[in-house]
């Protein structure tokens, strides 16, 4: 009776101590710092335990299988979030099968709030946005864009991250200069934008899990909250001009083509259009509208997941930048 008293002290420890601090990261939470006692606060990575941690063993099931969590990555901070790991729930069968994924986006461990940078940026390369070219008065000046590289829909989209903006000059041309239009203006392809930050909603079922009892039972997946959101993007139109220059001492001329741009902003409203449910009760995985029902066939002990699929795009509204500028005849 003794031993029994012990290992059953040993199981709750242990399962309190992993078990409990599991929390799953929802796809529009906005913090970069989980203030909860259930996630661990670590210094750096290499204080993480990694090796597989069990949820229900074999004799805890029907003994077929087990639930077991595995580590999968190490998030370095960013402007995002506070470095953190995340790890993966699995069902790995007795028989060798392949396991199956019942959820993601788990985390045991994150590094203290104080780490947080909002300024610790992955930035893009440097991109030409707008270009007023050098005239015999007045200088011209190139301006270039760059993007922050964030990830997109999950642990702090903290909202629009904004780009980073510079300025070269371009020095004025000799009195000699000319500049004549050689073609009407061209535009480059206008590239779609794509949903960068999760609408304010949140997936949900009904009837809730906690009210689920025997299979089959159908599940409605809906949205509570705002399904819609407004990405704004940029392009660049390009144009061809010749200017003429004359060496001030050989008196020769030569003429160059070359191409400016002009800056033009766009918005455009998407709205969610289908849900991915999964789950290790279902018949495979479903994609289905908002507002549909799923049906849980299978037997056993398992959770569902659903995650946007895929997004409907509205109408784009694009707002010119300035005209072409420079010396024209």
């Amino acid at each position: 009776m003794k031993i029994k008293i012990i290992v059953l002290v040993i199981w709750v420890i242990y399962f309190t101590q992993y078990v409990c601090a599991e929390i799953v990261i929802d796809y529009s939470d906005n913090r970069h710092y989980i203030d909860s006692s259930s996630i661990k606060v670590v210094s750096s990575e290499n204080e993480i335990d990694k090796s597989e941690i069990i949820y229900m063993d074999y004799a805890d099931t029907d003994g077929t299988f087990k639930i077991v969590f595995r580590f999968y990555k190490w998030w370095h901070a960013t402007c995002q979030h506070v470095g953190h790991d995340e790890w993966i729930k699995y069902k790995v069968f007795k028989d060798g099968s392949r396991p199956e994924q019942i959820a993601t986006m788990i985390t045991f461990n994150q590094m203290p709030q104080s780490s947080y940078d909002p300024n610790n940026h992955n930035w893009s390369e440097w991109v030409e946005i707008e270009r007023l070219e050098a005239t015999e008065k007045e200088d011209g000046y190139i301006k270039y864009k760059r993007e922050c590289r964030y990830q997109k829909g999950w642990w702090a989209t903290l909202g629009a991250h904004e780009p980073d903006y510079k300025t070269a000059a371009i020095p004025k041309l000799s009195k000699d200069s000319v500049a004549t239009p050689a073609s009407t203006p061209t535009s480059t392809p206008t590239p779609t934008p794509k949903p960068s930050v999760a609408p304010i909603g949140k997936i949900k079922f009904d009837p809730p899990s906690c009210e689920w009892q025997n299979t089959p039972q159908k599940v409605k997946v809906y949205i509570d909250g705002n399904k819609t959101m407004t990405q704004y993007d940029s392009d660049i139109r390009q144009y061809k001009y010749n200017v003429t220059v004359t060496d001030p001492v050989t008196l020769e001329t030569t003429t160059e083509t070359r191409i400016g741009s002009t800056y033009w902003r766009v918005e455009q409203d998407w709205t969610i259009d289908k849900l991915l449910v999964t789950g290790p009760l279902l018949d495979g995985d479903k994609i289905i509208d908002i507002g549909e029902t799923v049906t849980m066939t299978k037997e056993g002990i398992g959770q569902l997941n659903a995650r946007v699929y895929s997004w409907k795009p509205g109408t784009a509204k694009w707002v010119p930048g300035d005209p072409p500028r420079g010396s024209w005849f």
